[in-house]
């Protein structure tokens, strides 16, 4: 594979990065539509609204490798919330 090659391939998955984390943030926008209070806390206990995105739509090993929006389509909120009072204080089982 030449370097060139190499090159366009880092750049495609620089553009799907980019693609991705601006799906996250719309996931995170519908998300304040549906439950505002699990937006908000994700926002909190994460500092940022990328970094709550992506947890939201990336497998949590805490949930059984579940990803916590799915969790919430299912009506699992709770289990979403106490994830995230974990992650917030440090508690972990």
């Amino acid at each position: 594979m030449q370097d060139t090659t190499l090159m366009k391939l880092l750049e495609e998955l620089g553009n799907i990065e980019d693609q991705r984390a601006k799906v996250e943030l719309k996931v995170l926008e519908q998300l304040f539509l549906v439950d505002r209070d699990v937006a908000n806390m994700a926002i909190d206990v994460f500092d940022e609204k990328a970094a709550a995105a992506s947890w939201l739509v990336d497998e949590c090993p805490a949930l059984g490798n579940e990803k916590p929006l799915s969790l919430l389509l299912q009506g699992k909120r709770k289990l979403v919330l106490d994830c995230l009072n974990q992650i917030k204080y440090g508690m972990w089982a």
